[in-house]
């Protein structure tokens, strides 16, 4: 059936009905939203908003079904898209589209995922399902193409390719930390000497696989009074060695990209906070480039009335909310009548995630040497603990000095001819 697919006109696709001859051959601009699901790609298309948002889902308009392959790329392609409006949802269904719809010089808009639940409702469509969904995408842009802020910004590539493979780092400590537990638990009694074997032993655990020789380990298995290492214990061990090696080379990787000159100046301002490969990956991640997060090269600042006190006007530092937004550690309110609920976080949680894993390493072990930069920081953190503030209290408002100290930091190593005051 797809045989003569490609020597066949456009409007001859198979799977297209007489609507979608029409559209294709009509010179109106051609709106798609798509739905990505594991296989395949559920789109509406649309030349206009429908008057009735509901007749349109039960049928008035026209939803198809391609698989996400080469031949429903080229279904796509028939239809010839002004545009293609997807959800990043599940960013590993839509990268073959992203990837390929770029190619052909075809433009796509996301729509971020926090969004368009409440716009779907907002149109009277409170059954989520894929067809729902592409019909709202299409409707969202028509209704939000000119307003910069609703779309989720197109990232570098080389910021891209870093947060994929730290994202490939996190999956990959997951299955490290099952693998080490439980061959810490069959070697406590193979080999009790070696029980407590961590992540930086790479040598011991290839040579419990088998991959690699030491004479030392071979003298204290000889004499032990373990059991013995068993076959089924160096098969775990391989693959933890294998995960290991993987990602070193995925962190070799990172560090040929941070390389670049474009980071030059945010490495220099990681270099002085300590911060180590994977924690500046996950901050790079999110707010690479820090120009888009100010405007006209500065620090945004607004004066308006205050909302929680009488105080008259207050100031809203907004670049510096955005920056934290970013990285995980700006608060969220739910106020509703006499309900005051407390605050949570919103934003990255894997950039939440990292900031975390730098402030218990760094600044809570008293082993770790540190420097005009970050000691402070674990000074306020001690004095805060000392005065019998809870642990995550304590570190929760470390988090946030840590985090507005950074964010001017970046800005004055960008912007040094600027004045030195603090906006």
């Amino acid at each position: 059936m797809w045989a003569d697919v490609i020597v066949k006109p456009k409007w001859e696709y198979c799977g297209f009905t007489a609507v979608s001859k029409q559209k294709i051959m009509s010179n109106l601009p051609n709106i798609i939203g798509a739905d990505a699901c594991s296989d395949k790609l559920v789109i509406c298309s649309l030349t206009s908003k429908p008057t009735d948002i509901r007749a349109a889902h039960r049928g008035e308009t026209e939803f198809i079904e391609i698989p996400t392959s080469t031949i429903g790329l080229k279904m796509l392609l028939a239809l010839d898209p002004s545009v293609v409006v997807l959800e990043p949802t599940g960013t590993k269904y839509i990268k073959f589209w992203l990837v390929n719809l770029a190619r052909h010089g075809v433009e796509v808009r996301l729509v971020h995922n926090t969004k368009l639940p409440a716009y779907r409702k907002g149109l009277d469509l409170p059954d989520k399902d894929d067809y729902a969904d592409a019909l709202a995408l299409a409707c969202y842009y028509l209704d939000y193409k000119d307003v910069p802020y609703r779309w989720v910004s197109q990232r570098d590539a080389d910021i891209c390719k870093l947060r994929e493979l730290l994202h490939r780092i996190e999956s990959f400590n997951r299955s490290v930390n099952i693998s080490i537990n439980r061959l810490k638990q069959v070697l406590s009694y193979e080999f009790p000497e070696h029980a407590n074997a961590g992540t930086g032993a790479k040598l011991f655990w290839g040579w419990v696989a088998g991959v690699r020789e030491s004479k030392r380990y071979d003298r204290e298995l000889a004499e032990s009074d373990g059991l013995g290492i068993s076959s089924y214990t160096k098969l775990d061990a391989g693959i933890l060695h294998t995960q290991l090696m993987h990602i070193k080379e995925l962190e070799i990787e990172i560090k040929a990209i941070l390389r670049k000159p474009k980071f030059a100046p945010y490495m220099r301002v990681f270099g002085r906070w300590q911060m180590g490969i994977r924690v500046v990956c996950g901050i790079l991640c999110q707010i690479f480039p820090l120009e888009s997060l100010l405007k006209d090269g500065k620090p945004e600042v607004e004066r308006s009335r205050a909302k929680y006190s009488k105080r008259g006007k207050s100031k809203k530092r907004l670049s510096l909310r955005r920056f934290k937004k970013c990285l995980g550690v700006a608060p969220v309110r739910e106020y509703s009548g006499k309900s005051d609920k407390k605050a949570k976080k919103s934003g990255s949680a894997l950039a939440r995630k990292c900031i975390w894993r730098w402030v218990f390493s760094q600044l809570e072990k008293k082993n770790v040497r540190l420097n005009g930069t970050t000691a402070p920081h674990r000074e306020h953190l001690n004095i805060m603990k000392e005065n019998g503030v809870p642990v995550k209290k304590a570190r929760a408002r470390c988090w946030n000095k840590v985090v507005v100290s950074l964010f001017y930091d970046l800005y004055y190593e960008l912007y040094p001819v600027q004045t030195q005051v603090q906006t």
